[in-house]
């Protein structure tokens, strides 16, 4: 093992102890309610309900399948919009904006919460000063509080806020004033690039057609695949590689977030996204275009360019608000991606001599096959999620990054076995290229 394999081991195993070690959004606590505010051009608050609550104060027990669930909340949404709008009041200390209830949901990501969205009348102008009023529960259930908090203020750097909270309401100061602060682009641009790198983390899609190209950067096809000799080649040919891909979906992600070009239907766009990483995986079993494979991520960048567009299409923000969000966005992706190659790429590079990479490799491609038809499946019909759950368990973060660092720890003690019984398999110089 050479010196610069040594260094990148040292830096994915450090990356990924790093990352791993970063603490999770604060979670819901079932007894309390959380009111959001999401600020762009106008204003838009979302209050939050415990089921727990709901049922002891107003008798109505949400609970079952998330169908069950959904079909609960649609059948009491009246008495949940007007227990909500009974209990918020938002404005300045100078005026009351009109609320108006318009939907009844359950909250994101599976929480046992019913969200109730309002939209606010607050202006034009984005506000800096916001009086709020704000007391669910607090008459029927003791020991009750309520946090404030700012969901998305894209001009303050606020995306998706869970742990910092604009102020805290009881039932002996349930009316109270906050400060917004100043806003600035700089502040939106650290949030945009935060939300693009999130992006990567939590979509496994686009995490997966990333191994796909890896499997096969460390190997030339000469009527079979062999191990690449020279690291510096290698790593310079997964670079062209990965630029390819960069400028694709760079390319439709900002005419797409910006309207100038439309983007496919969603479920289009995601199952071609899906099938990417089937036609990436067979091609590397046996390949079409061998040695090229900056075309397959050229090719397929495109849509998946369409895929992160969705990030942006539903801002309610200026202009220059919009191009910044969209700058950042796309740096954040680049930074994921690149995090995603240096904490795989050590291992393959390492595995790549010893007689362990080709059954790993087809065993690999296939499940990558057997997981993109899946999500193709699924996104064509609309059915259970079978494959999502599976594949959303194992890339679970930070799960993901000790198995990474498990997994590049043991490609490190295998070179090193078989090297010291000298078994490696002979590499093939880039040279080569030329003959193919």
């Amino acid at each position: 093992m050479n010196r610069i394999t040594k260094i990148v081991l040292m830096v994915a195993l450090g990356m990924t102890v790093l990352l791993a070690s970063l603490p999770d959004a604060a979670a819901h606590r079932d007894d309390q309610s959380y009111l959001y505010l999401d600020i762009g051009v106008g204003v838009q608050a979302r209050l939050q309900m415990p089921f727990g609550d709901i049922e002891t104060a107003l008798g109505i027990d949400i609970s079952g399948t998330d169908n069950e669930v959904e079909q609960l909340i649609a059948e009491n949404a009246d008495t949940l919009i007007a227990y909500a709008a009974d209990h918020v009041t938002l404005g300045t200390p100078d005026e009351e904006w009109d609320l108006v209830a318009r939907e009844a949901r359950r909250g994101a990501d599976g929480l046992e919460f019913v969200e109730v969205v309002f939209d606010v009348d607050a202006g034009d102008v984005s506000p800096t000063v916001i009086q709020v009023t704000l007391d669910p529960f607090f008459d029927e259930i003791e020991n009750r509080d309520a946090l404030l908090l700012t969901g998305k203020d894209w001009t303050r750097g606020i995306v998706d806020s869970e742990a910092d909270q604009l102020v805290r309401l009881t039932p002996g100061k349930r009316t109270d004033t906050v400060e917004l602060g100043d806003s600035s682009q700089w502040k939106n641009l650290s949030a945009s690039i935060g939300l693009g790198l999130d992006h990567i983390r939590t979509g496994p899609d686009h995490m997966l057609f990333i191994v796909a190209l890896l499997l096969p950067s460390v190997l030339i096809w000469r009527s079979e695949w062999r191990p690449a000799q020279s690291f510096g080649r290698t790593l310079w040919r997964l670079t062209k590689i990965m630029t390819m891909f960069t400028l694709a979906h760079s390319v439709t992600f900002t005419l797409t977030g910006l309207g100038l070009v439309p983007a496919p239907g969603s479920k289009v766009t995601e199952t071609i996204i899906a099938l990417s990483i089937a036609a990436t995986a067979l091609h590397s079993l046996r390949p079409i275009i061998p040695n090229r494979e900056w075309i397959i991520a050229l090719v397929f960048g495109l849509f998946h360019g369409f895929g992160f567009a969705s990030l942006v299409q539903e801002l309610e923000v200026s202009t220059q608000t919009e191009l910044v969000s969209l700058g950042g966005r796309n740096i954040g992706i680049e930074i994921g991606q690149l995090i995603v190659v240096l904490l795989t790429f050590p291992a393959l590079f390492l595995l790549r001599v010893t007689r362990y990479y080709r059954p790993a490799f087809i065993v690999g491609c296939i499940g990558l096959i057997f997981v993109s038809l899946g999500w193709a499946v699924e996104r064509v019909f609309e059915t259970s999620p079978f494959t999502s759950d599976i594949v959303d368990k194992i890339t679970k973060f930070p799960r993901v990054l000790w198995l990474v660092a498990i997994l590049t720890a043991s490609a490190a003690a295998l070179h090193l076995f078989e090297r010291s019984r000298d078994r490696l398999i002979d590499a093939v110089p880039h040279k080569e290229l030329a003959t193919t």
